[in-house]
């Protein structure tokens, strides 16, 4: 009788496996089937309107999600980007009005519109393929989006340290927040193993040279890459993927803030400073890490510990990572100047930590409210 069972609860579990490989198969397959459908019957009618802004040479893709309309810190980081020499090509993933579209012409070299298939990456996509051989005859193609307010603080923001770097010795690939899933190399060290299967940079600030622009698998690349619905999938088709393409094609690359400082940096604060950003911590999808960090502030013993505090701060960054954890650190550090606008939407803790962050800032702090309330 005991046989029986363990036997039928195996093939239970063996049928569950087989639905589980299967639907993996069948969404695949079906986002591969979307994504060429969506190539015939809408990339191919994918046609910006020309702006205001001339040509160049160097074309920075910003892709919106104006959920809110068009925000003045939209227009800030177009008017950053003419400031460093590039041509905007705007695509946003919602429609526009018409007052919207109208305070972006003047400030674009080429504004299109575009269904919300793929996020960002999707966006990128679209843009890069209408660029098509135009992209061989470009110095640099920079890629951002609004899912970060940028520039912020007074120091210079990855793009200004990605010019300086670019001046002298121009790596292929300029990436603001280098990373891989743990956070940490094998090492245990801030310094990302750069030889890890998911080692990558943000996709929120990239910026590409010639070598890359003129591969002659860019294009294909892009082309190639299945779109999807799905947060997750899109971040390793499009985010991690891009990097690890760029890699083992043989393309140097660089990061224009190096995690490896920070363990100084934070021990360089005094004790009192260093407490304090355990409260500024944004930890969005966590709840193990986030009721751990609040444990260790109800601890008076180990948060008096300027050691333990350090450890703590340290392994949240790692877990959580950088572009998240400390927006109040981020926002003002040099080679990073942005502040990621998630946090305000997955998790109070953050939400708070944000808009502390963003006193400074009153015209960011008055569009972050705009999304607490509609959050």
């Amino acid at each position: 009788m005991r046989a029986t069972r363990v036997g039928s609860e195996l093939m239970v579990r063996i049928g569950r496996r087989l639905v589980w490989e299967w639907s993996k198969l069948s969404l695949s397959w079906n986002d591969q089937v979307r994504t060429r459908w969506h190539d015939l019957t809408v990339t191919r009618r994918f046609v910006p309107v020309a702006g205001a802004q001339a040509g160049s040479q160097r074309v920075a893709i910003m892709v919106l999600y104006p959920a809110d309309g068009v925000q003045p810190s939209h227009l800030r980081s177009l008017r950053h980007l003419i400031a460093m020499g590039y041509a905007p090509l705007v695509v946003s993933n919602l429609p526009l009005t018409e007052g919207g579209r109208a305070s972006l012409l003047p400030l674009v070299w080429q504004l299109a519109e575009r269904r919300n298939f793929g996020f960002d990456i999707g966006g990128y996509r679209a843009a890069i393929l209408w660029l098509g051989q135009r992209l061989a005859g470009l110095e640099r193609l920079v890629l951002t989006n609004d899912s970060i307010w940028f520039p912020t603080g007074d120091r210079p923001d990855w793009l200004s340290v990605a010019a300086r770097i670019d001046s002298s010795h121009a790596p292929s690939l300029i990436g603001a927040v280098p990373g891989i899933s743990d956070g940490r190399s094998r090492d245990g060290s801030f310094r990302p193993d750069q030889g890890a299967g998911d080692f990558h940079y943000c996709s929120f600030a990239l910026s590409f040279g010639p070598a890359i622009l003129r591969d002659a698998d860019f294009l294909p690349f892009w082309r190639r890459l299945r779109l999807t619905d799905r947060k997750v999938e899109i971040v390793q088709r499009g985010e991690v993927a891009t990097s690890q393409w760029a890699i083992r094609r043989g393309h140097d690359h660089a990061s224009t803030w190096d995690p490896g400082v920070l363990p100084q940096q934070l021990m360089a604060l005094r004790d009192s400073q260093l407490r304090s950003l355990v409260s500024e911590l944004v930890i969005p999808e966590d709840a193990g890490l986030r009721a751990a960090r609040d444990a260790f502030l109800a601890d008076r013993a180990a948060s008096s510990d300027a050691g333990a505090v350090l450890r703590l701060v340290l392994d949240v960054i790692a877990r959580t990572g950088a572009a998240y954890a400390l927006p109040c650190w981020t926002m003002r550090a040099e080679g990073l100047g942005f502040i990621k606008k998630s946090p305000l939407r997955l998790d109070a803790t953050g939400r708070a930590a944000t808009l502390r962050a963003l006193e400074s800032e009153p015209e960011l702090l008055a569009e972050a409210e705009k999304i607490r309330l509609r959050e």
